[in-house]
């Protein structure tokens, strides 16, 4: 959700200050951005929207935050803003592979929409604001945080130039037939696969802390090559997949439903999935896929390959036309396009190269051809 114009600056911009956002300067951007990402809502429940989203357990008490670049020479008493950002905290593993295996956690932060009002674009903004946030960030001896992600809709070379660089961004897209989609009211009624056990939010406390526990097994016992790199991974809590299904839920109730079902888990326990529902983009975008059973490779396939069957089942209770999967593995892409030729689903294997362009900086700017993004999937978008 990072959009500033990408047009080149035809003037300079006028002095500026950079800082956080009162309360009532977030009001202000919120209004401002409403006519970019406020649709399908009125700009009152955008507004509450955005308010519900700071208030949750990944983002309560200061852990989301709003800056702003406002003019200097402005007659507006809280300054006139012309650009804004969004961030908030993340837990991240980070290993380093130099001999000692050195595994902790440590701190990051996501960016989140990234503004310029209309009538200030072109002019380097953006920029502005940016390198205003890498001195945020850099600050207290680089103390704050490891690292920090954005995820571009703009392409590659504007958050590149800025210290960015974008990581892998490809994706599996499951295409339904339209004849296999019904509409949200028989969404109750969608099929449960045999082989196949539904998930609840209530369900996925427990598994998240079950993936984290090996996602940190796993980073010790495996060892990348060549050595001297860092692997990173931004940690699939519970609290980061609440944050999105209340970004979900609040768009499903605006329509007067409720989503109950967040995930799909297989008989033996050992591959799960969870997703979200963007019922306004047409999407089942899957957050996030765990593989623990590493014994059996046609098992994890065949259970894989049931728990998407699963996700196009639930797509299709919603009327959602595909299902999409963020740097598949290998076992996912062979589980999808089985699936697709026995059950005729429209598999696309493509890279982004436009939106959602996931893209890093390290603390101080430290180039990033030593770091090993693992997990970059759609559970930790901001």
């Amino acid at each position: 959700m990072s959009t500033p114009s990408i047009s080149s600056p035809k003037l300079s911009p006028a002095p500026t200050t950079f800082s956080q956002a009162t309360p009532s300067q977030i009001l202000q951007v919120c209004t401002m951005n409403y006519p970019s990402w406020g649709s399908p809502l009125t700009l009152p429940a955008h507004i509450t929207r955005e308010k519900h989203l700071s208030e949750q357990p990944l983002t309560k008490n200061g852990k989301w935050k709003t800056w702003i670049l406002t003019l200097v020479d402005s007659d507006s008493p809280d300054g006139e803003i012309v650009a804004s950002c969004e961030t908030f905290e993340k837990r991240i593993l980070v290993g380093v592979e130099d001999g000692d295996g050195v595994i902790g956690e440590e701190k990051g932060y996501g960016i989140a929409s990234v503004f310029t009002r209309k009538e200030y674009r072109g002019r380097g903004y953006a920029g502005v604001l940016l390198r205003g946030l890498k001195e945020w960030f850099d600050g207290l001896d680089g103390e704050r945080g490891v690292c920090s992600v954005l995820y571009s809709d703009i392409g590659k070379s504007f958050y590149t130039k800025l210290g960015w660089d974008p990581f892998p961004s490809k994706q599996i897209i499951l295409e339904l037939n339209p004849d296999d989609i019904v509409t949200s009211d028989a969404q109750a009624e969608c099929r449960v696969i045999e082989g196949v056990r539904l998930l609840k939010q209530a369900d996925l406390e427990a598994l998240c802390e079950r993936d984290i526990d090996a996602m940190k097994q796993r980073f010790k016992n495996e060892t990348l090559q060549p050595r001297n790199q860092t692997r990173i991974a931004f940690l699939p809590t519970y609290e980061q997949a609440c944050w999105h299904w209340s970004k979900e839920q609040f768009h499903v109730a605006s329509r007067g439903e409720i989503s109950e079902i967040k995930g799909a888990i297989s008989a033996s326990g050992n591959v799960w999935m969870y997703w979200y529902h963007d019922v306004d983009g047409g999407k089942l975008k899957i957050q996030r896929i765990v593989i623990l059973d590493r014994e059996d490779e046609e098992r994890r396939i065949d259970e894989l390959a049931l728990l998407l069957q699963q996700a196009v089942k639930e797509a299709s209770g919603w009327g959602i036309k595909k299902v999409i999967v963020w740097n598949p593995c290998e076992e996912v892409r062979v589980a999808a396009r089985r699936i697709g030729e026995t059950e005729g689903i429209g598999i696309e294997e493509e890279e982004r190269q436009v939106a959602s362009i996931p893209s890093l900086r390290w603390k101080r700017g430290r180039k990033n051809e030593k770091i090993v993004w693992d997990s970059d999937e759609f559970y930790a978008w901001c």
